[in-house]
């Protein structure tokens, strides 16, 4: 953990400039400090204390203690920003020692005073930060403190929903709420599905994986530090695999990604057959997959006409890995999932098979792997499988819509003030041995529909006045988020209100938000007055009485 000082240290150190004239006390130090001090305490500016021997924090610690004050010369606000997004290579050269150091130090002092704070309020220690981070993760890194935060949060929700969910099955929407409480590391390490121009991408792994110092595999710190996150997950999957599926699908690892589009590659260390599912509130996105690639050769030499765009928003995809696949652009928040198997899956200790199955993760035997391996053929139409999955958002379902099928739930998306129907036109596909060849199934099976746009009024009115209740939740950002709904107009809140989430970033609250906020009773929609008000605060108080 960082030395950190006192705010007034900051404050005052940080105003100043290399001319800035300073004063040193009479030297009460010890040991080496007693005679480095001695040598710099005869500065009489800023540059020339640090031209002496004086260290950066020096400075504030000398400061805070007494020994240094400023006595005339130039100061400024704050130290320069020298990050690469306010200042040139260039630019930068031109500076003094003094502005390069104080600019280093403001920096840094930013970064941890919102770190902290981020601490305080989740209730997390700097000392419990510290204890998770002995035990190093062979994924690579740290976790720091935001992504530590998330992950608590994100393992936190998981709990809860696995405990209130019983026998009836995870949605996604409480899948898409525990992603969108995730700590994602930047991961630097991705670089054949990196954008153009991306220097990280948000790319996690939980389960097995291959390290990549040497040849051990291993279940991450992360899987066994957070296991009911890792059991939400494999519970949504084992809860959607299609019934005609003879065994069950096993893998060894769980790929999560969020909000970027992966380039066109092939996987490194995948065995092959992946199941994947997109989540979230976004337009676009397709999967872009060449069914008969045979895995040699360079990527630029696929043709486009044997490729085929694939829904994978609203349908389950089961797919080969290993074979040329990118994300089209996309607008919104996208999130995907990627369950498969590491080419080492059967070099695993024991001991980490074991505890990776108690994770939630179906770790495959000889006998599942050979099954998984036989579910696609070689190319073409045979060498991918769809399921229809519209997305769900939440527990309440949409009445029947003409025509749907009763093997066909109709449920909501997350997209603002938008419906989308169930992809009924994708149906399972059977194996490959079995596998009709049609003229149009690849063009049916790439197809999306298209979102019949409605307006918020259709859920609730725009003029309509949002209060808090009563309940309250474990997690801070949406106790903040909840308390600065008070009084909005339905319109308001979703137009121009803009909350934090767990990582600190700002988002826009959508339709989806206002629907599970109402859901779980923490939001009354109502028309302002003291009487809905009321009525809002009374809510919970009756639910606790009847139980």
């Amino acid at each position: 953990m960082p030395v950190t000082y006192c705010d007034e240290a900051y404050n005052e150190v940080m105003t100043w400039t290399e001319k800035t004239k300073i004063a040193y006390a009479p030297n009460r130090k010890s040991g080496k400090s007693f005679h480095r001090y001695g040598k710099y305490m005869k500065a009489k500016t800023v540059g020339e204390a640090l031209a002496l021997g004086s260290y950066p924090l020096d400075l504030l610690f000398d400061y805070e203690k007494g020994l240094l004050k400023a006595t005339g010369g130039p100061k400024r606000k704050r130290p320069p920003d020298t990050s690469a997004e306010a200042m040139s290579k260039e630019e930068r050269k031109k500076l003094c020692r003094t502005d390069l150091v104080l600019a280093s130090m403001y920096a840094k002092w930013q970064m941890w005073k919102q770190t902290f704070k981020a601490l305080d309020e989740h209730g997390m220690t700097r000392e419990q930060l510290k204890q998770m981070n002995k035990e190093q993760d062979p994924e690579g890194g740290k976790d720091s403190i935001v992504v530590a935060i998330g992950r608590r949060e994100a393992q936190q929700r998981a709990k809860e929903i696995l405990a209130a969910a019983g026998s009836r099955k995870i949605t996604d929407y409480e899948v898409l709420e525990c992603l969108r409480l995730w700590g994602f590391k930047e991961n630097t390490n991705r670089g054949n599905v990196m954008p153009e121009g991306a220097k990280f991408v948000h790319s996690d792994t939980v389960g097995l994986i291959k390290m990549s110092t040497c040849e051990r595999t291993l279940l991450t710190v992360g899987t066994k530090r957070y296991p009911e996150f890792t059991q939400l997950i494999t519970r949504w999957l084992r809860e959607r695999l299609p019934p005609e599926l003879k065994q069950e699908f096993t893998y060894t690892s769980i790929n999560i990604n969020k909000n970027y589009a992966g380039k066109l590659h092939r996987d490194g260390n995948n065995v092959g057959p992946s199941f994947i599912k997109a989540f979230g509130d976004f337009t676009h996105g397709e999967l872009n997959y060449w069914p008969s690639d045979s895995g040699k050769g360079d990527l630029e030499e696929l043709k486009e006409k044997d490729k085929i765009k694939l829904n994978i928003r609203d349908n389950l995809l089961l797919f080969d890995g290993n074979r040329g696949h990118f994300v089209s652009p996309f607008q919104g928040e996208r999130y995907s999932l990627v369950f498969f198997s590491i080419r080492t899956w059967n070099k695993a200790p024991k001991a980490e098979v074991d505890e990776a199955r108690r994770c939630g993760i179906p770790v495959p035997t000889a006998k599942t792997m050979a099954y998984a391996q036989s579910l696609l053929g070689p190319s073409g139409k045979s060498g991918y499988r769809v399921w229809s999955s519209p997305q769900q958002v939440s527990s309440k379902k949409h009445e029947k819509h003409p025509g749907q099928t009763n093997n066909t739930a109709c449920e909501e998306t997350p997209r603002r003030g938008t419906k989308r129907a169930a992809s009924a036109s994708l149906t399972p596909s059977p194996p490959p041995e079995k596998h009709k060849k049609t003229a149009t199934s690849e063009k049916v099976a790439a197809a999306e529909e298209t979102p019949k746009k409605v307006k918020a009024a259709s859920d609730f009115p725009g003029t309509a006045v949002l209060h808090c209740t009563e309940k309250s939740c474990k997690s801070e950002y949406i106790q903040k988020r909840r308390a600065a709904l008070e009084g909005k107009t339905v319109q308001d809140a979703l137009t121009k209100f803009q909350y934090s989430n767990a990582q600190g970033t700002k988002q826009s609250y959508t339709l989806s938000d206002l629907r599970y906020d109402v859901a779980a009773g923490r939001i009354a929609v109502g028309t302002g007055d003291s009487k809905t008000k009321a009525n809002a605060k009374g809510k919970t108080g009756r639910e606790r009485s009847k139980k």
